[in-house]
């Protein structure tokens, strides 16, 4: 209830133009639908980003074209990720439901609540399962690769701590999971503007911490350092 709590408000305080931007954002995921070319999905990145979340917000478009939609979508991910939390830890659930960085990006169309979701899901996954694969953990790891490639790295190392009769069969399906998007990987690689990055301007990037969490914005970066 907390969670939601702080969630909503802000999520509905935060809807201006830069939502517009973002909502446009997987015009290509939606064109592809559109034409059926469902086969095509899988290697369809965008920007650097997997397609689980442009699919999610390109369906929500077509069933429903309401921006509330589009910001609710955040919204309700991130308090379920408070919630899947919650069952391993209330500490963890409660850091959670409060983090200004989680309470912030509830509010944005974009893919980064769709992450914690999915995160929260294989965090919450006990390491203990029956017979040959850990279906559990197997189904959250692959909901957050295909979402970020942080969520495949967190899901190659959450299964490698599972007991070694379930490790190896599980790291091989999830390999399997994963191996649609490699299409979309090399491409993504080989775009020179991948690899380009504007250069640092400190005073930037503490006006935009400011803006988006508060003045406590700035030790961000240090709390991140640590």
């Amino acid at each position: 209830m907390l969670a939601l709590m702080l969630r909503l408000p802000r999520g509905i305080a935060r809807w201006h133009e830069d939502a517009w931007l973002y909502s446009v954002y997987p015009a290509q995921t939606l064109h592809k639908l559109q034409m059926g070319l469902l086969h095509e999905l899988p290697s369809t990145f965008t920007g650097l980003h997997p397609p689980a979340w442009p699919v999610l917000h390109a369906l929500t478009e077509l069933w429903s074209p309401r921006p509330l939609w589009w910001l609710m979508q955040s919204i309700l991910l991130s308090t379920g990720a408070v919630v899947l939390l919650a069952r391993r830890s209330r500490l963890a659930a409660l850091l959670l439901a409060t983090s200004p960085v989680a309470v912030h990006y509830a509010a944005e169309v974009n893919q980064y609540a769709l992450l914690t979701f999915a995160l929260a899901g294989l965090w919450s996954t006990s390491v203990n399962g029956r017979g040959r694969v850990h279906g559990p953990m197997l189904a959250w790891g692959l909901l957050a690769g295909w979402t970020h490639v942080l969520g495949a790295v967190a899901a190659f190392l959450a299964v490698v701590s599972l007991p070694s009769r379930l490790r190896w069969n599980t790291l091989l399906v999830l390999v399997l999971g994963f191996s649609p998007l490699v299409p979309g990987v090399l491409t993504t690689i080989g775009d020179a503007s991948t690899f380009t990055q504007p250069s640092f301007m400190a005073g930037l990037v503490a006006t935009d911490l400011v803006g988006r969490f508060g003045v406590l914005g700035l030790a961000l970066p240090v709390f991140g350092l640590l």
